[in-house]
């Protein structure tokens, strides 16, 4: 099965190493098909993957991939997301399966938007899609808990759990984009850092980024540790401000 790229905006959150956001331009996405490597096959269609601006998985890497996440653990989001965090395997061009490829579309990040029930759905559905909330749905799905109503809108969010202003280690945390609060970003909190949010959570930048074919603006971003500056005057010289915490359901 295949499914077009719709061209879908959305920003991705960069962290500086001194953890406050840059203001990032935003760029459509390229509009070419994508493959759903969990999806039942269907009838030969004439599709061909080659020349389309991604590789499809091999399928040594999607077996793998699958026998990753059955090994995550079920008891909380937390553990969950710490497990994803920790993925040490690589494929055969030496990149991590917690991390957006250079080409190919990371059957790991795949099997999230899969899981959640977006394989049949109008959005894109791969790595180069904005999966921080994507990561954290499946991470509530793992732990046998519900999602919110868009499992990959970060700011669906909102509308999900309980907000508190005491937030606890493993709560939900969701950040507002300063220029269109349809956008944003979403993790788990871990802890107040002055000005910063300490975030663990999907489609976070890394320290040293590399690019990928999803467009100068989409790096190899990663399942990590982030600090996040709160923003709480909702600067629009940063992309986003801190929003709400939220104790998941």
């Amino acid at each position: 099965m295949y499914i077009s790229r719709r061209k879908f905006i959305m920003l991705t959150p960069f962290i500086l190493a001194s953890g406050k956001t840059l203001l990032a331009n935003d760029h459509p996405y390229i509009d070419y098909p994508f493959i759903d490597y969990f999806a039942p096959k269907e009838p030969d269609d004439g599709f061909d993957e080659q020349g389309l601006g991604v590789v499809s998985a091999g399928k040594d890497e999607i077996a793998l991939a699958k026998n990753i996440l059955s090994k995550a653990p079920t008891t909380n989001p937390l553990d969950v997301m710490n497990f994803l965090a920790n993925i040490n395997q690589k494929n055969s061009s030496g990149e991590l399966y917690n991390e957006r490829w250079a080409d190919v579309g990371n059957p790991v990040i795949v099997k999230f938007f899969h899981d959640v029930g977006y394989k049949q759905e109008k959005f894109p559905n791969s790595d180069c899609t904005p999966w921080c909330a994507a990561t954290l749905s499946w991470c509530l799905y793992r732990s046998r808990r519900t999602f919110a109503k868009d499992p990959v809108s970060s700011q669906s969010y909102l509308e999900y759990g309980i907000k508190t202003k005491d937030p606890k280690e493993g709560d939900i945390v969701v950040f507002t984009d300063t220029s269109d609060n349809s956008r944003g970003h979403v993790g788990l909190f871990l802890k107040n850092d002055n000005d910063n949010v300490i975030v663990l959570g999907g489609n976070q930048a890394q320290e040293y980024k590399s690019k990928t074919n999803c467009g100068k603006d989409y790096p190899n971003n990663k399942i990590r540790k982030s600090s996040i500056y709160k923003n709480s005057n909702k600067d629009k010289g940063y992309s986003l401000y801190l929003n709400s915490y939220i104790t998941y359901i």
